[in-house]
């Protein structure tokens, strides 16, 4: 069947697939673009003002949750506090 196509139809029919590719995965790509947008809404809604929020409770408590952020060497002279 190919073969007794010339190469001009051939190289438009090959052409012509792959533009179709294209616009197919192109509309896909469009349709994950939309779906990922959803989501990040319902991000922004839902889920940052929690975390804003708790973020201003943490930042409330002064961070006194038992735990030293200074470095072990920097305590005690340089010598770490665990031995």
């Amino acid at each position: 069947m190919f073969r007794q196509m010339t190469i001009a139809l051939r190289a438009g029919l090959g052409f012509g697939v792959v533009a179709l590719l294209v616009f197919l995965l192109g509309g896909f790509a469009l349709l994950q673009i939309s779906s990922m947008q959803k989501e990040a809404r319902e991000v922004n809604v839902r889920w940052l003002p929690s975390i804003v929020s708790l973020g201003e409770v943490n930042g409330r408590r002064g961070g006194h949750d038992g735990h030293s952020n200074k470095p072990l060497s920097s305590r005690k002279g340089g010598q770490s506090s665990i031995f």
